[in-house]
């Protein structure tokens, strides 16, 4: 199982399963009697907060399905894989599950572990559910292998111009990294905003130390911005927010991020303030929501005293969107059906449908806005 992997990455992955219980859920009995779902993300490394939310959310979907019987009377086992943010181990990983007959795979954090996940995956014919931090070049390449219950840089790039005009917030700072795949997403915000007409707008581009260093503020304070859009990691994205506001710039911040609601506001404190967050998955408070119901009550019931965040969620969806395409396999799914499963019909959970198109995974709903107003109030 763990192929050539050292031993301090095989211990890392134990220590993070059994401390997780994710245990539970396992066959009662080997062999024909249980239906195997693998998940490789980083659970140990410095995105290891990610991967134990993304995962504590599977693990819930599949215990809610078990308790209510498996499926087709078969118990469905969860194998967990911690890649240390690693492409190579990630690949390594999905190797070995595909090995051992995995119906599907979830998970995938990170442009380069997606990718190689992915390659692996395609030449198996197996399903990548899942991929945290995708650009919208990576959700087009790979859309006859990966899908997503996240919304695509498209959309929520609407969603940011429809709630910048509203509010008269013209002037709009779109700050992002240098590398290729930030370069890209911005690209997409920025001709969002073109064509909804009235901005004026101004790309910075950045390193991820000078990010954290603040030394992009005083660029960002010249062009006298009313909102700042943060295309970066969320703990550089987070940092700069604070130093901005230790020398009292005010600007209003929009910031997408693969971390949760919950891990924004932790890290930001009283900085929270004037910060709007955008959710590309429901947001984890809302009950108005089935789906959301649904996954706080089985939270409730597996994850005893566990919070629930946007990761967890989307692991959640994530793991019941292959659940369900498992199920619609018939009796003795294999990886192939449960795949061709997905590419073919329009799965629906709760108010959410997932379609897959050439261009990805499209979702018939419309992303959130977090707002925290001058207070620090949340307000949906």
């Amino acid at each position: 199982m763990w192929g050539s992997l050292s031993s301090s990455k095989v211990v890392a992955a134990a220590l993070a399963s059994l401390a997780l219980g994710l245990a539970e859920g396992q066959a009662r009995k080997e062999g024909d009697s249980t239906l195997l779902l693998g998940a490789v993300m980083p659970m140990s490394s410095h995105q290891g907060g990610a991967g134990i939310s993304f995962v504590r959310g599977a693990s819930t979907a599949v215990k809610a399905v078990n308790a209510g019987g498996g499926i087709a009377g078969k118990i469905v086992t969860l194998r967990i894989e911690n890649d240390e943010g690693n492409s190579v181990d990630a690949a390594e990983f999905t190797t070995e599950l595909v090995k051992s007959g995995a119906l599907a795979i979830l998970g995938g954090s990170g442009e380069a572990t997606i990718q190689s996940m992915s390659l692996v995956a395609r030449k198996s014919r197996v399903a990548v559910i899942g991929g945290v931090a995708c650009s919208p070049q990576q959700r087009v390449s790979l859309a006859d292998t990966l899908w997503t219950p996240r919304l695509s840089d498209v959309e929520t790039a609407k969603a940011i111009a429809r709630n910048l005009g509203d509010l008269n917030r013209r002037r709009v700072v779109v700050l992002t990294g240098r590398e290729s795949a930030s370069l890209a997403r911005s690209a997409v915000y920025l001709k969002a905003l073109q064509s909804a007409g009235g901005f004026e707008q101004k790309q910075v581009e950045i390193g991820e130390k000078a990010i954290q260093s603040a030394s992009a503020l005083p660029e960002i304070a010249a062009f006298r911005p009313d909102a700042v859009l943060l295309l970066t990691g969320y703990e550089a994205a987070a940092d700069l927010i604070k130093s901005a506001r230790a020398v009292g710039n005010q600007f209003n911040f929009y910031l997408t991020s693969d971390v949760g609601t919950a891990s924004i506001t932790a890290r930001l404190g009283n900085g929270i303030k004037g910060v709007t967050l955008l959710s590309t998955t429901p947001i984890a408070s809302d009950n108005k929501s089935q789906i959301v119901r649904q996954f706080r009550q089985d939270m409730t019931a597996h994850a005893a005293g566990v919070a629930p965040d946007e990761l967890a969620l989307e692991g959640y969806i994530s793991a019941r969107l292959a659940l369900e395409a498992i199920r619609r396999s018939g009796k003795n799914p294999n990886s192939e059906q449960v795949r061709r499963v997905l590419a073919n019909e329009a799965i629906e959970l709760g108010e959410i449908t997932f379609r897959q198109t050439s261009t990805g995974t499209v979702l018939n709903i419309r992303p959130e806005l977090a707002i925290f107003s001058s207070d620090g109030k949340l307000i949906y």
